[in-house]
């Protein structure tokens, strides 16, 4: 493997940019997401149809404990993908880009967003759900469901995730290339 050349300033900005932004979504994301775990409170689109809100307070056994799993699934893609990001950001400012652990890392970030993306539609689309048919709300059976356009943002986000590691892992190949013919 060739020795890592030192990140110029502008790389090291975006970088660190990037990282900031991260972080900046756990500070944003992580006290809501544990406020509404703490108080069984629930922010899902069933609950603007209820004018206390959804919660454990109106809610028996199953219904809560499916959504309260959704958050739990939300809240732990969120520390996964979090922590794979922190871990690509360091040897990225070291310079070493094209090399296997960043692939596994971005990887790791794929498959937390599609851990996302199952605590948020699947299974709080089923505490959803339980939760209209335990309270008695009949239009909620009417609508339309997720709007697709809630759904294309983390797939195109799944996909450059992959992309950028198949052109890591192409970039790899040719590193070392590069090295046998030296």
């Amino acid at each position: 493997m060739t020795t890592p050349q030192p990140t110029p300033k502008a790389e090291r900005r975006e970088i660190n940019a990037a990282a900031g932004l991260a972080l900046l979504t756990i500070i944003i994301l992580g006290p809501s997401y544990l406020r509404d775990l703490a108080t069984g409170h629930f922010s899902t689109a069933l609950s603007a149809a209820i004018p206390e809100g959804l919660g454990k307070h109106n809610l028996d056994g199953g219904p809560f404990w499916m959504l309260a799993a959704a958050l739990a699934v939300k809240i732990a893609a969120i520390l996964i993908i979090a922590f794979f990001a922190y871990s690509l950001v360091k040897p990225m400012l070291r310079g070493q880009v094209f090399n296997t652990k960043n692939i596994r890392l971005l990887n790791g970030m794929t498959a937390g967003i599609l851990v996302w993306f199952i605590g948020r539609f699947v299974l709080e689309g089923l505490g959803n759900n339980w939760a209209s048919s335990q309270l008695g709300i009949d239009w909620w059976a009417s609508q339309d469901g997720t709007s697709l356009g809630e759904l294309a943002l983390p797939y195109l986000f799944v996909c450059t995730l992959q992309l950028f590691s198949a052109a890591i892992k192409r970039g790899c190949k040719l590193e070392e290339e590069v090295e046998g013919l030296v």
